[in-house]
Formats: C-alpha cells, structure tokens, sequence
C-alpha cells in the first residue's frame, strides 16, 4: 500500500512538471500569434471615412472592417463596399502603422470612390513591391490632387486604368515614378476630363507594349511632350489621343514606331488638331489604321507621303469627317492587302479631287459608302487594278452632289451582292460608265441611281438581275432620264416606286405616273428601249458628238476626231466612223 501512495505521488508530481515546462515553452508561441500584425480598411461609423491600418488592434476599432488579401487581381475588400455607399465616403487615409505592410498589388484598392476630394497619409503607402497598380484611382472623379512623390514604382508592369475617369484633376507629375519594368498603359489617364499637364520627365516606357486610349477623352491637354517616351516596343495605340478635343498639335517624328501594328482611332475626334507631324516614323508592320483621324475637324492638309502600309488590311473611316480636310498626299500608299475601306473618305466636305490611279484594290472586299457625302468632290481617278474580291459597293458614291463624270470600267464587279444607294443624290452626274459591271450575284440595287437628277441616259443592258431581290426606288426622282438602254425584261417583282418621278422616261411606252414599278423594267411594254441597230453616217471629223459607246456599251472617253474607224453608239444611235 505504501508503494502505491509512493507511484502515485510521483506521478502526480512528474505531471505538474511536464505542464510547467510545457507551457513555459509554447506561451511565446501563442503570444507571438496574439500579436501578429493584419492589414486591413475600416469604415467608420458614420459611414464617410475608410482607413487603412496594419497593427494588432483591429478588435478594439469601431465600425466595418475588411481583410486585405494580398495577391489578387482586384481588392476583394473594394468590391465588397456597395457603390451607393461610396458615394458617402468623402475621406480616405492610410494609417502611419501601414507603412510597414507590403502589397504586391493595389489593382482596384480605392476604385470608384468617387466623392473623395483628398488622400490624407498617402505617403504611407509602401509600393516598393506592387507590380499591378491597374485601376488603382479609377473614377475616384472629385480627386483633386494625388501626391506620388513617395511612389516607388520599380516593380510595377501594369497600370492600366490607373486614374481613369479622374475628372477633377488637373495636373500629375510622374517625374519620381521609376517604371522600367512597366509593360501596359491602356486607358492611363482616360476621362481625366480636366488635366492640362503631366510631367513624363522620367517615365520609362522602354518595356511598354500596350498604350491603347492612354489619353482617352482628355479634353484639356492642349499639349503632350512625348520626347521622354521609348515605344521601340510598342504594338498597339489604338486609340491613344481620341477625343483630346483641346489639342492643336501633335508629333509623332521622334517615335520609334517598328514593332508597331495598330494605329486604329489614334486621333478620332481631335477636333482642334491643325498640325500633326508623321514624319520618319517606321510604320511597316501596321495592320490596323480605321478610324484613324476620324472627326479631325480643323485638320486641312495630311502629308502621308512617307507612310508605309504595306501590311496594312484595314483602312476603314480613315478620314471619316475630316469636314475641312482638303489635301492628303498619300502618293505612295501601298494598299495591296487592304480588304476594307468602307467609309475611308465618308463626309470629307472640303475635297474636290481624289487621285486613287496607284492604288492596288485586289484585295479589297468593302467599299460601302467609301466616298458618302463627299460634297465637293468633282474628280475621282481610279486605276486598273482588279476588284474581283469586291463585295459591297453600297453607298459608295451616295451624296456626291458635285461629280459630273465617273469611269467604272476597271471594276470587276463579279462578286459584289449589294449596289444599294451606290449613286444615290450625286445630284450633277451626268455620265457613269459601268458597261463593264457583271450583276450576276448582286441580291440588292434599291435607290442605286435615286435623285441622280441630271443623268439623262444610262446603259444597263449587261446587268443580270436574276439573283437581285430589291430594287425598289431604284430611279427614284431622276427627273432628266429620258433613256434606259437595256434589251432584257428584269425581275418585275421587287421593283416597289422603282420609276418614281421619272417624268421625262421612255422607252417602249410614255412615262406613266399611275406606272411606276418594276413592271415597267422590260424593252417590250415597258420603260427600257433596244439598243438602236439604224446605222447612219456621220462626216469625217464632226465634233457633235456628246455620248460615244462602244457596241458592246462601253463608254468612250476620248473625242470623236480622236477615235480609230468603226461602229459606235453615239447620242443612242449606231453610227460610223470613216
């Protein structure tokens, strides 16, 4: 029994011990768990303050706190905050205990905070080792000033949307932001409605790619300093400069542009622009130039003489409503490849000539409303190259009001399903040589010829209409047309108002206003007349010939004394040529 008391004793005491010692070792441990720092935002009670603090002591603070995770591509705490109570938030400041944190990314942290006027305690915003800034001051719009001195951005790659949508500030100096390692800018400093000066000084841009929108509807630079800027590896600036409504002038010169691929909107919208410098950029790789000076409304010359586009495909709105644009030297534009150019010259008010005798167009697939609207014009030059990959032809020479003349002959049509609109309101054309057209797969032809009310006669007899299922108005208002040369009965059901306001037609029959559909398209009962077969004879070197065919409807271009001997088509009737 004694030895039993004895065990017991001594059990008991070895126990005790092992607990002493025990928790002698591990209360460091806990302790150190106790008080291990977080990070993490507070909204105040009151609901109009965040505060951003990195301490122990996130249990004894008032009002709703969030976590920050560090890491993801955007502030999870951020999103969390519903944007009805942002708009409450007038204060943001960063706690003198967050300068110890290190974020690896602040993409999104203070996004849509749109009311606050001021960041107080910024510079304790240790940045040393963040890489994505993207978003980071996005549409904080009552932001009047940030103060990035205390920035270290040597690890930063992106900062994308970095102070988009920032319209209340009006000047941002980068000069301490050291980002040799920044690879994307897109939409920077977009919608930054009211900034008037950014110092680039020492901006490093030599790593960059992307600079799409970077001053996206900056309203209010009058002037950007891009000396400073290394773009030896930019690919794409789409965008870059639209609606920079301020700017007067812009210089590319000093650029280093050969990687480079896209220039599409580059200025669209620069309304104020006068003077923009293209000289000696290398622009061999460029694919993409649409829209590229789209509603350049002050520019009035363009020399482009030096750009190269021998890789560029698509040129569609290049100069879309360059309203006061009236030269544009693009004498050595290579277009071998370009498959779109719909709308290139659409609302260029001030050309009255377009020399396009060097373009190569066998590419081409688009030219819808190519020339729409370009109300001055009155001498359009095409040259010979092929067209046989040509689609849409819609609207291509619609409001014209001034062309008296065009030669079509080169176009290889045999393709092309849509001529809707092509030469509709091109008020003074008074002759249109398309005797080479081939309309085999044209599906529509409706207002193809509306309003061409000085056009007096027109050959047609090579159009096939069989696949053609509108060609509704397709005359509509050509006031002067007396004749229709076209030996085929067309396609009488899709040809709604087809002869309306053709008051001076006839053909087979006198123009009847109760008869003014596609019934009438036919050389028997209707509105078309045969091409003559009388042959009469016509002195030697008579200069009274106004319209000269070939048999086969050609028009001739060159005068009757010019012409070798032979048979032609002259003011509707066959006639020879000594």
């Amino acid at each position: 029994m004694e030895e039993y008391y004895f065990m017991n004793y001594y059990l008991h005491h070895c126990c005790a011990v092992f607990f002493t010692l025990f928790s002698f070792l591990f209360a460091p441990i806990q302790s150190a768990q106790a008080e291990t720092r977080e990070a993490y935002v507070i909204l105040s009670l009151d609901e109009k303050t965040i505060t951003f603090y990195y301490d122990t002591e996130s249990d004894s603070r008032p009002g709703h706190i969030w976590e920050i995770e560090d890491g993801g591509s955007k502030a999870s705490w951020s999103n969390e905050i519903d944007q009805g109570a942002k708009f409450y938030i007038k204060n943001i400041i960063f706690d003198e205990s967050f300068k110890d944190y290190l974020p690896t990314s602040t993409n999104s942290w203070l996004r849509g905070f749109d009311h606050v006027k001021k960041i107080q305690g910024i510079e304790h915003l240790n940045t040393s080792k963040v890489t994505d800034m993207s978003h980071m001051f996005e549409d904080c719009g009552f932001l009047q000033e940030i103060d990035l001195s205390n920035f270290n951005a040597e690890n930063v790659t992106k900062t994308d949307y970095m102070f988009k949508g920032c319209y209340s500030l009006t000047t941002l100096d980068l000069s301490t932001f050291n980002s040799k390692k920044l690879k994307s800018l897109n939409r920077m400093f977009a919608m930054c409605g009211r900034l008037y000066e950014i110092n680039f000084t020492n901006f490093h841009t030599q790593n960059v790619t992307q600079m799409d929108s970077l001053f996206l509807s900056c309203h209010s630079l009058e002037r950007i300093d891009l000396t400073h800027f290394n773009t030896q590896n930019v690919t794409s600036m789409n965008g870059m400069f639209k609606e920079c409504s301020t700017l007067s002038s812009i210089s590319l010169s000093g650029l280093n542009t050969e990687n480079l691929s896209s220039m599409k909107e580059m200025f669209a919208g620069c309304r104020n622009l006068r003077n923009l410098d293209l000289s000696g950029i290398n622009t061999h790789k460029l694919k993409d130039i649409s829209n590229m000076f789209e509603s350049c409304e002050s520019l009035t010359t363009l020399d482009m003489s030096g750009f190269n586009t021998e890789a560029v495909e698509n040129m569609r709105f290049l100069f879309y409503k360059c309203k006061n644009l009236s030269n544009i030297n693009f004498t050595n534009f290579n277009t071998q490849k370009v498959t779109d150019m719909f709308g290139m010259f659409a609302e260029c008010y001030s050309l009255s000539s377009i020399d396009l005798s060097n373009f190569n167009l066998e590419n081409i697939a688009n030219m819808s409303v190519m020339f729409y609207k370009c109300q001055n014009l009155t001498s359009l030059k095409f040259g010979k190259s092929n067209t046989q990959k040509l689609t849409t032809m819609n609207g291509m020479f619609s409001a014209c009001g001034k062309l008296i003349s065009l030669d079509l002959s080169a176009f290889n049509t045999q393709n092309v399903t849509d001529m809707s609109f092509m030469f509709a309101k091109c008020f003074t054309l008074r002759k249109v040589n398309i005797s080479h057209f081939n309309t085999e797969n044209v599906t529509k032809m409706n207002n193809m010829f509306s309003e061409c009310s000085s056009l007096r006669k027109i050959y047609l007899s090579n159009f096939n209409t069989f696949k053609v299922k509108d060609m509704s108005e397709m005359f509509e208002y050509c006031s002067d047309l007396t004749t229709i040369y076209c030996d085929n009965a067309w396609n009488d059901e899709n040809g709604y108002l087809m002869f309306k306001g053709c008051e001076k037609l006839k053909g087979a029959v006198p123009y009847n206003e109760n008869n003014i559909n596609g019934t009438m398209a036919n050389p028997h009962t209707g509105y078309f007349t045969n091409v003559p077969t009388t042959v009469e004879g016509v002195r030697f070197g008579t200069d009274t010939a106004q319209q000269i065919y070939t048999l086969q409807g050609k028009l001739v271009l060159r005068e009757w004394k010019h012409l070798p001997g032979g048979v032609y088509v002259v003011n509707g009737k066959k006639t020879v040529k000594p």
